[in-house]
């Protein structure tokens, strides 16, 4: 299609746009693909007071306790407005309109662009022009259609819901904090979530702001900072941004259209860990920020809310130990199974006797529950559950076989967490053929 617009030059092939699209939405029409994105989605926000709560009741911070706790109080009224969130996000993208939290353009405006070259290519444009129009058109118009988009579709509206808990938690934090603040004596708990469930929309507007729709959406830097954390779509840091520039070079699209998930479901699961301990976040928190506080404008945390960040990332890192020494007792006694085996003839005999890898499971019976959607613990219970089961046969081969199985899953975190359900089998079948050419 020529550029009608000459003092705004097309950088981009429609086409080449039209067909990428074509290919995400392929990698995505996996069944699981949605369901599974909106349960971890809002798993991983839901966790959030929970988390806090713990952290703030190991280091006997009773003030941070009682606000996760009435954050938790919050859930109820958190996801009823949530639910309408993921109704209105779910109207707008089975009508072609771009969601509250979606990407980098407006769907509709887009659309409208599109539509207005029509009449010029008919008047002015040759026959090929016009033929080229009209397979374009079919295209754009089978990629917005609510069957080609139904995954992006539940998607969005699962983030919409996530990100209205985590606002509406927020509001519940600040309103429980200027409760006892304010207050001379100690409060307790029902006092608290009482006094903060009548105030708490006082602090609405600190939170969210009204859309064109007339709808509340997150606003705060906070609340959208934890909710891109738990949707997977926080900023890459910056080293590694060159990853999805990547994306725009030939055939970049194909191979790097989710770099960013991928990254970001390692450092959810990584912040689950005591390995936390070593990253920059960790120590400008924990440390740095004592004595220069606007290191936390970058994590959207407010001076007066330190403390209930340190009880999250405490919390965090006691539930994912406690997970790590579950899982090796559970393991170790056959309530759990890990992945496949690494040697193919033990393989099949797990496929003979119909063992299920990543499964919770009772010893001699053949009822398998899989864990592979609960992020970000999967990765974690995956690793102790190889340990645990495996502890029979700790010796330096199993070490050496541990090291390239990380290596495996490191490659298949990358693949699974970035919702590329798709090509499973491709990674599946390259990492198995570089393990033989190790073992060779």
């Amino acid at each position: 299609i020529p550029n009608l617009c000459p003092e705004r030059p097309i950088r981009k092939p429609r086409l080449g746009a039209e067909l990428s699209s074509v290919y995400y939405n392929s990698l995505l029409s996996n069944l699981r693909t949605p369901s599974k994105a909106v349960f971890s989605t809002n798993l991983v926000a839901i966790m959030r007071p929970f988390q806090a709560y713990l952290g703030a009741v190991m280091t006997g911070n009773k003030n941070e306790a009682l606000i996760a706790a009435s954050m938790i109080n919050s859930l109820g009224s958190a996801y009823a407005e949530g639910l309408r969130a993921w109704r209105h996000n779910w109207d707008l993208g089975i009508n072609r309109k771009a969601q509250s939290y979606a990407g980098k353009f407006r769907l509709e405006k887009d659309l409208e662009n599109f539509k207005l070259l029509e009449s010029h290519i008919m008047r002015e444009g040759t026959k090929n022009e016009q033929r080229a129009y009209g397979i374009l058109s079919n295209i754009v118009n089978f990629n917005t259609s609510p069957i080609a988009r139904y995954s992006v579709n539940i998607m969005g509206a699962g983030d919409a819901l996530a990100r209205t808990v985590i606002g509406r938690m927020e509001m519940r934090h600040r309103a429980a904090r200027s409760v006892i603040e304010s207050s001379t004596t100690p409060l307790k708990q029902a006092d608290i979530n009482k006094l903060a469930t009548k105030i708490d929309e006082t602090f609405r507007d600190e939170i969210f702001t009204k859309d064109r729709y007339n709808q509340y959406v997150v606003t705060d830097n906070a609340a959208a900072l934890a909710g891109d954390e738990a949707a997977l779509t926080t900023a890459l840091p910056q080293e590694l941004q060159h990853l999805e520039k990547i994306s725009s070079l030939p055939l970049g699209q194909f191979f790097f259209p989710f770099v960013r998930t991928g990254y970001n479901a390692l450092r959810l699961t990584w912040a689950h860990t005591g390995l936390e301990k070593f990253s920059r976040k960790y120590h400008d928190i924990m440390e740095v920020s004592k004595t220069r506080p606007k290191v936390l404008e970058q994590y959207g945390i407010r001076p007066q809310d330190v403390e209930q960040a340190r009880a999250l990332m405490r919390g965090r890192m006691a539930a994912g130990t406690s997970i790590m020494g579950l899982t090796t007792l559970l393991a170790m006694n056959g309530f759990i199974t890990g992945d496949l085996p690494y040697d193919n003839e033990t393989r099949q005999l797990w496929k003979q006797n119909g063992i299920q890898p990543n499964s919770f499971t009772i010893p001699g019976s053949n009822v398998y529950v899989s864990y592979r959607t609960l992020e970000p613990w999967n990765t974690i219970i995956a690793l102790f559950a190889n340990l645990g089961s495996n502890m029979h046969a700790i010796d330096e081969d199993f070490f050496d076989e541990i090291g390239q199985k990380g290596a495996f899953m490191a490659g298949s975190i990358l693949v699974d967490k970035s919702m590329l359900a798709g090509v499973d089998d491709l990674v599946t079948l390259f990492s198995a053929s570089q393990m033989s050419g190790v073992r060779a």
